[in-house]
């Protein structure tokens, strides 16, 4: 039973005492509001590069990105993934995987799992005259030194002329030849 005007007590039989209701100031309610509202956005635009690295990966592991990285190794080792060739396979480095600036995505290729024989790869979809976005290729990049010698020292021994990839050596090959030949006409 409660009387009006009268605080429900401990020491009354039968009154369960409630205990005072503390509010927070309002300026430490403003505060703590204005945080979580900062920590939201802070959780989204840390998930947004999250997802996007996600989908970069997605694409170099497809069946496309797979195509498309073989391609740029059978440009630099034309007998890439054969007996006579160089190259038997590659490792992809998902970390130094990344957005290009112009609109690719940057690859990080290693040749027989070999750290010292690294390929960069610039994946891209290339836009058509219609407007509309050609299949997933390789292009741009480099590769080091050494994979670069190796695949020289094989074209040799198996007496092979030089691939497209080996006139950006500083050697002479029969297409650099031809090419003063059509300058100077």
């Amino acid at each position: 039973m409660r009387l009006s005007g009268v605080r429900p007590d401990a020491r009354m039989p039968g009154v369960v005492a409630r205990p005072r209701e503390r509010r927070l100031p309002a300026v430490v309610r403003v505060v703590l509001c204005v945080l979580a509202v900062f920590v939201a956005i802070g959780g989204v635009l840390v998930a947004i590069p999250v997802g996007y690295d996600a989908y970069m990966r997605h694409v170099v592991h497809s069946k496309e990105g797979e195509t498309a990285l073989r391609d740029t190794m059978k440009g630099i080792d034309p007998h890439a993934f054969t007996k006579e060739g160089v190259i038997h396979s590659y490792t992809i480095d998902d970390s130094k995987t990344q957005h290009d600036p112009m609109g690719g995505i940057l690859v990080t290729l290693y040749a027989n799992g070999d750290f010292s024989l690294d390929v960069q790869v610039t994946l891209d979809k290339p836009l058509k005259e219609d407007g509309s976005r050609g299949p997933l290729i390789g292009e741009g990049g480099g590769w080091s030194a050494k994979l670069g010698n190796l695949v020289d020292e094989n074209e040799k021994r198996l007496g092979d002329k030089p691939s497209a990839w080996m006139l950006m050596d500083n050697k002479v090959s029969i297409q650099q030849a031809k090419l003063r030949l059509l300058d100077a006409v």
